[in-house]
């Protein structure tokens, strides 16, 4: 092939390809240096873990890789461009959607804008900005940056590169090595940017997560609850960055606010816990708790809600006159779930804040600089149009946005970690509580054990009272308490509560609140005081104090019986009164129940009768008998001619059995048949055939002890001994009495009555002792006549005064004949009036169940055999006010006879005499309040206490008890009443039952 022949390139044609391939050569060598530089710079990007120092860094490198004036990046973030990086005073922070101005279309199409003019792009450039910071924008280079996977992440956009010619600067187009490079840079650069915005959402999760744990740290270190709800409030107002959070705890359908916190700086927490409110108050709150959800409010969209939260919580608690702080715009409520999934707590935050100083402005500043400068990383929430309020107080200022959602799911979290913290702290607040209720407790019952071994009985139940109210606030948790005791003698209540340290009583019916309590033995609880139909406002309107709780409960003694009423007020915390209080002041009663009634029988003259103005003043000395025998005086010998028992006919006609079994049965009527109706009524019991007595040994012992009573008193005969045989025979016969007591009890009970007043004098133990009587000097003045009538009985019965005569226990074994001695021996001395009141104190408190021991046939043994036999002859000889009117009036008219000779005896003597004892026997319209008196606040007491313990089946001779009362103050009133008078008769058992 031949060879092919180039003519020669002309000089010209040679310089201009030259000159070509030297430009070739020099755009090669500024790819490769821009190459290099980009890498270089890249390099230095690559070495950050951080965002915002990766931003600085590409902008950096964007300046040294195009020369351009200005540089802007935006990161996509939550779906818009937020500005991360702009010139020297340029805004960061601020938002562009997708598709708004070049940044925003690049974001969109992912795909770069090189627009050589911007006033040519219209309708991608606005030059507001431009006009507004007298800037004159020429160029505008805008790439995307991509992810491996192509994922816009973010946009930058270079504005006017700069050609720097004959020392003038002037903008110029951006070439396609610019597009280049900055791809390149932008290229190697995004992995990167991914990779620290990732390093960063770890870093910032951590920091939640730490700031969490703070928090949760903060609120565990609390010991109590009330601490660890008030460290809640705190932790809420910082995490969501709030003016006021209120923590509420729900008690049913109440709730009790336990902690606040406000922006302030206020001691919010004192306030706080006044605040109580029920759950329809706010109904944001209720469909909170209602559907078991969260809400978030703002102003435009719930105007309502944020005026009642306003209204409810902001302004009880923070508002002050002309405080702009009380403005509430927006609020989120949120409930807490125990591991139950139970609502035991609502959250409520009130106003987002934001400061306007971390956003600086929302506008974009445009100055010229060739050096950028970049503000922190944190974004600023941004506030909707219709909540751009500013709210200061002092140098605080601050705005208000929306809650998001963010602010929920932060708070869940908080609370989610928090929850068993709470409750860990309930419980142990709890056991705190109930540790300092115990001791309170232990300490009332200490208190109660020294009062209760004191011997001043005048001032017993005022030191047992005062430890009570003492006590019973700390126990209960209350404000106040008040002490009502039971005064059956006067049927009222005798309240007790304390001003600055002493005990002041009052008098009050049985009404209102504490009446029905006390009527229907039944606590009462009551929530709201004020809004209660039975609960008077007086004493509040009066005080200025108010009543908004009360627990009213019965204080029950161990057999049944009130003794007293406590009445609790306001619950401390604002709490409500629970069923636990109520199970406390079950295990208060069972525990002060033996107390109690010791000290009320104990010193029932001093507290019911003594200080009661309305008793008449000769029934409170006639009582003084049966609570003191310190005031008494001197034997003498007794004067004669004054009312005496009148001496029974010449018929001597046996009275049936029939006829004793009756409690009509007039015993005074009798002829010399005494001995015997005693037989039949040993032999109807089966004791003559059972102990196998002797009728001989019978009649002598009878005969011996009626002939030592003495015929010229008037009251303590032998018709009164006999009396008193017939009414105990009576009593034994009456269910559940005659089932539970053994066959030598009743033996012995009967025996005794029959020698209980054996030569008794006709003057009291308090006259002999101050006397200084053979008999007071014998028996070191401890019940004179008692021991002398139990010593003579017991003597009868083993001496028979005629030599020779068999004694009536011959044929009993010495162990029975030891404890029918016994059982006389202490019955007769508890006849003493002195030991009235433990009498009754005793049947008030044994809790015997007869009925239950009848009906399985128990008989009763030791200390309950030996309490019940003094009991039953107590009241056999204190049997006539039960008795018909025609008889208790002759008796007691017979008894006063023989006081009124004791006290003529004691004017003659010129020794001191009571009033009462001075009355003329025969003046019925002077004594008949003595009677009264009498029969209301000592017999009737000790009766009441035997019909109790007996299971009712002495209603008939309180019902003939009370009847008889009534004559009297009938006669007091001067009014005429007749001897013959209905009489309920009580059901006597037959022969062997």
């Amino acid at each position: 092939m031949a060879a092919v022949f180039t003519p020669p390139l002309s000089r010209a044609a040679t310089v201009c390809v030259s000159d070509r391939i030297l430009r070739a050569v020099e755009a090669r060598d500024r790819i490769i240096e821009g190459q290099a530089q980009v890498l270089r710079l890249v390099n230095d990007v690559l070495r950050e873990t951080s965002v915002q120092e990766a931003v600085r860094k590409i902008v950096k490198a964007t300046y040294d890789v195009v020369d351009c004036d200005r540089v802007s990046l935006f990161l996509v973030e939550e779906e818009g461009l937020v500005c991360r990086a702009a010139p020297k005073g340029g805004a960061v922070g601020w938002r562009l959607e997708p598709g708004q101005g070049i940044a925003g279309s690049v974001a969109e199409t992912g795909e770069a804008v090189n627009i050589p003019d911007a006033y040519q792009r219209l309708d991608l450039f606005d030059p507001s900005n431009d006009q507004k910071h007298n800037y004159q924008t020429k160029s505008v280079l805008c790439l995307p940056l991509k992810e491996q996977n192509g994922e816009v992440i973010g946009v930058l956009q270079a504005i006017n590169k700069i050609s720097r010619k004959a020392f003038v600067d002037e903008f110029i187009a951006f070439d396609n090595t610019d597009e280049t490079m900055l791809r390149l840079l932008l290229a190697l650069c995004a992995q990167q940017l991914a990779l620290c915005r990732l390093n960063e959402e770890k870093e910032s999760a951590m920091r939640r997560a730490d700031t969490t744990l703070r928090l949760v740290e903060t609120i565990c270190s609390q010991n109590d609850l009330q601490g660890a709800y008030e460290q809640l409030a705190s932790a809420t107002w910082s995490f969501v960055d709030c003016q006021y959070a209120f923590v509420f705890a729900l008690d049913h359908n109440l709730l009790q606010c336990r902690g606040a916190a406000s922006i302030l700086g206020r001691s919010a927490a004192a306030m706080a816990k006044q605040l109580q409110l029920n759950v329809a108050d706010i109904a944001a709150l209720e469909r909170t708790l209602s559907s078991r959800e969260a809400l978030i409010l703002g102003k435009k969209e719930h105007p309502s809600d944020i005026a009642a939260i306003a209204q409810k919580l902001v302004l009880p608690l923070f508002s002050r006159e002309g405080d702009a702080t009380c403005n509430v715009l927006s609020a989120l409520c949120v409930p807490m779930f125990d591991s139950n999934s139970a609502v035991f707590a609502l959250i409520v935050a009130v106003n987002k804040r934001y400061s306007p100083a971390d956003a600086n402005n929302l506008g974009c500043d445009s100055r010229s600089s060739s050096k950028p400068s970049w503000s922190s990383s944190k974004q600023a929430p941004h506030p909707s149009s219709s909540l751009r309020s500013v709210l200061k107080h002092g140098t605080i200022g601050f705005e208000v946005c929306d809650f998001e959602d963010r602010d929920l799911e932060k708070l869940q979290i908080l609370f989610r970690l928090v929850t068993y913290f709470i409750k860990t702290s309930s419980l142990y607040d709890q056991q705190l509580r109930t540790s300092m209720r115990l001791s309170a407790l232990l300490a009332l019952i200490e208190g109660t054990q020294y009062v209760r071994g004191q011997t001043d009985k005048a001032q017993k139940v005022n030191r047992l009272v005062e430890q009570i109210l003492k006590h019973s606030c700390d126990i209960f948790e209350c404000d106040r308490c008040t002490f009502f005791a039971v005064d059956n003698l006067n049927n009222e209540l005798v309240g007790h509560y304390a001003i600055d340290g002493k005990i002041v009583q009052m008098r009050v019916p049985f009404k209102g609140i504490v009446g029905e309590v006390a009527r229907t033995q039944k606590p009462l609880n009551i929530a709201d005081a004020w809004n209660d139909s039975r609960f008077s406002r007086e004493v509040d309107l009066k005080t200025g104090y108010r009543t908004e709780t009360i627990l009213c409960a019965p204080m029950i003694a161990s057999n049944g019986k009130l003794l007293a009423v406590l009445q609790c007020i306001n619950k401390r915390r604002h709490e409500r009164f629970g069923p636990q209080d109520e199970r406390d002041l079950v295990t208060l009663s069972s525990l002060l129940s033996g107390a109690l009634q010791s000290a009320f029988l104990e010193s029932t003259y001093e507290t019911f009768i003594q200080p009661h103005d309305t008793i008449n003043a000769d029934v409170r000395d006639a009582l003084v008998q049966y609570f003191n025998t310190t005031d008494a005086i001197v034997e003498h010998e007794r004067p004669a001619g004054f009312f005496r028992m009148v001496s029974p006919g010449e018929d001597d006609v046996s009275q049936s059995i029939s006829d004793l079994k009756r409690w009509d049965f007039d015993h005074m009527s009798l002829s010399e048949d005494y001995p015997q109706c005693i037989r039949a009524c040993l032999a109807h019991s089966g004791f003559m055939d059972e102990f196998r007595i002797s009728e001989n040994a019978l009649a002598a012992f009878v005969q011996t002890l009626k002939a030592r009573y003495s015929t010229k008193n008037t009251y303590h005969t032998w018709a009164h001994a006999f009396g008193t045989f017939h009414a105990q025979f009576l009593l034994m016969r009456c269910e559940p009495l005659r089932d539970v007591i053994s066959a030598h009890d009743k033996l012995g009970l009967l025996l005794a009555a029959l020698g209980h007043d054996v030569e008794h004098p006709g003057f009291n133990n308090a006259f002999l002792v101050a006397s200084r009587h053979e008999l007071a000097l014998r028996y070191n003045d401890m019940s004179v006549l008692e021991n002398h009538h139990a010593a003579l009985t017991c003597k009868y019965l083993e001496h028979p005064v005629e030599l020779g005569t068999p004694k009536v226990l011959d044929n009993v074994e010495p162990s029975v004949v030891q404890h029918i001695r016994k059982i006389i021996i202490t019955s007769i001395l508890h006849t003493d009036m002195a030991k009235h009141q433990d009498i009754i104190s005793w049947l008030e408190s044994c809790n015997l169940d007869l009925l239950r021991l009848s009906s399985e046939r128990q008989l009763l043994a030791g200390e309950d055999a030996l309490g019940l036999a003094r009991a039953l002859l107590h009241c056999a000889d204190l049997v006539h006010p039960v008795l018909p009117w025609k008889m208790h009036k002759r008796m007691s008219l017979l008894c006063q006879a023989e006081f009124y000779s004791q006290s003529q005896q004691e004017i003659r003597l010129g020794m001191p005499t009571l009033p009462f004892m001075s009355k003329d026997p025969q003046a019925v319209l002077e004594i008949a309040p003595v009677q009264v008196g009498f029969v209301q606040f000592a017999v009737a007491p000790l009766w009441s206490a035997m019909n109790f313990v007996a299971g009712g089946s002495l209603s008939f001779a309180m019902q003939n008890l009370e009847h008889n009362k009534s004559l009297w103050k009938a006669l007091a009133d001067g009014k005429e009443v007749e001897d013959e008078q209905p009489f309920e008769q009580g059901v006597i058992s037959g022969v062997g039952s």
